[in-house]
């Protein structure tokens, strides 16, 4: 059940945010060189608490989970291009739901801006819940 609520999200970000706009990574993908003079984000996918709702015939499980992109833009682009990301990312699942109706975004938190040396890390995470049986 995990993996299906994971890779709807992985395919509704995939299939909707444009390869063009900056590097992405996540979890789980094959080691690539990143260039650190351009933005780039990191998409993270992290299931939490799965419970079980329902005893009947079909045993329903209501599995909680985050969704999070980090974009770390270099010191000297400016923070706009990283706003202009998390904004796409925010209308990308801002209330969405899956076509099976089991998958369904919840509310956002704004992450606190992180700062290095040389990047500046802005970040958005959702709330998900899924309901499926087995």
């Amino acid at each position: 059940m995990i993996q299906s609520d994971i890779s709807i999200l992985r395919a509704r970000f995939f299939t909707q945010f444009d390869p063009n706009d900056a590097q992405v990574l996540w979890i789980g993908k094959k080691a690539q060189n990143v260039n650190e003079s351009i933005p780039y984000c990191r998409l993270v996918i992290e299931p939490g608490t799965c419970e079980l709702v329902e005893k009947g015939e079909t045993r329903t499980h209501l599995q909680l989970g985050l969704i999070s992109l980090f974009i770390t833009i270099p010191k000297g682009v400016g923070l706009g291009q990283g706003y202009t990301l998390r904004d796409k990312f925010s209308a990308l699942f801002r209330d969405w739901v899956s076509d099976d109706r089991a998958l369904v975004i919840g509310g956002s938190t704004d992450l606190p801006i992180r700062e290095t040396d040389t990047h500046i890390v802005l970040g958005l995470r959702f709330r998900w819940e899924s309901f499926r049986s087995s």
